[in-house]
């Protein structure tokens, strides 16, 4: 079960029992600098809903070859990366899935990349690899219920 919650400038679908997981948590999930912003968690973190919500400026038009720079360095360390991109409501998405090691799993991710009001904004849906198989329709039915203001 899902329900809408408000992220600033878009909403998104989240899992009813998700909770916002604290900055502390955010540090020790995500240690290797440049952690999201904001992060809802199921109760034992391996499914996660992240988000990028920075200042870092990107216009509509840019998507795409942002992403595609992005792919070619997940290329390096990642498995079976893909990418597809489409519009909604007039924003250009970029969307990225793929698998990155962990230090004892795999981890599955499906980004959806935009801009917003001339910012970069990035949705990542991850699960340990685990759950992907239970997850991944869940996680793309996420990302794809992005609403803009």
């Amino acid at each position: 079960e899902t329900s809408y919650h408000d992220v600033g400038d878009f909403s998104i679908k989240i899992p009813t029992d998700f909770q916002v997981m604290s900055d502390e948590a955010i540090a020790i999930k995500y240690p290797m600098g440049n952690p999201p912003t904001l992060v809802y968690s199921n109760d034992t973190g391996s499914i996660n809903l992240a988000f990028v919500l920075n200042d870092v400026a990107i216009k509509n038009h840019e998507i795409e070859s942002f992403v595609m720079a992005m792919e070619e360095l997940y290329l390096d360390y990642a498995d079976s990366v893909k990418t597809n991109f489409f519009e909604k409501d007039g924003h250009k998405i970029g969307e990225m899935s793929f698998v990155t090691p962990a230090v004892d799993t795999k981890v599955y991710n499906h980004l959806m990349i935009f801009s917003v009001g001339g910012s970069l904004r990035i949705v990542n849906f991850n699960c340990t690899e685990k759950y992907v198989e239970e997850w991944e329709e869940v996680g793309d039915f996420i990302a794809q219920s992005i609403r803009f203001y």
